[in-house]
């Protein structure tokens, strides 16, 4: 088992199964990520800072990590990479992916065609969690699986709207 006494704030409990996070299916992940727009990963890491304050022992407010998610990345995504090595598996340096992360986010305000650089911030959140579920399928094979739901649903239906119109005023300009 591994020894996450660096990562759980307190009630550390050796081989206590409630130290994981989601699996979220990368199809899943890939597809909201996408359809989105990157929106997909708010929601993701305020799942993660709630996983944190409930299970891991963080006093933290889940919402306001989640307001600030460019600056509080530079705190879960080092975390989150000393969880990954914690259970052996190669891990990810969590503080340049931090870096990156927050440089590429802001990569949208320079003129074209360099703004499209933006696009590339969505790859670090997907390493993120095809770590994490590596993680779970090795040590927890009864882990929450965050599969396809309802709310999925309704909230990508505008957004895949958007998308087929988008396509439609792309190849019908007038």
């Amino acid at each position: 088992m591994a020894d996450l006494s660096s990562i759980v704030k307190k009630d550390y409990v050796e081989g206590d199964e409630k130290y994981y996070f989601d699996t979220i299916p990368m199809w899943k992940f890939i597809f909201l990520t996408i359809v989105t727009f990157g929106l997909y990963h708010i929601i993701w890491i305020y799942k993660l800072w709630k996983r944190l304050s409930n299970n891991f022992g963080y006093d933290i407010s889940p919402f306001w990590r989640t307001a600030f998610a460019i600056a509080t990345c530079f705190t879960l995504f080092p975390l989150l990479g000393k969880y990954v090595k914690a259970y052996c598996l190669s891990s990810f340096p969590g503080l340049l992916f931090a870096i990156l992360y927050l440089i590429l986010n802001f990569t949208n305000k320079l003129p074209d065609p360099y703004s499209y650089l933006v696009f590339f911030a969505l790859i670090i959140p997907t390493v993120i969690q095809l770590k994490l579920n590596r993680v779970n399928v090795q040590n927890f094979p009864n882990a929450e699986v965050n599969g396809w739901n309802i709310y999925n649903t309704l909230w990508s239906i505008p957004f895949v709207l958007f998308w087929v119109l988008f396509i439609i005023g792309t190849i019908f300009p007038e």
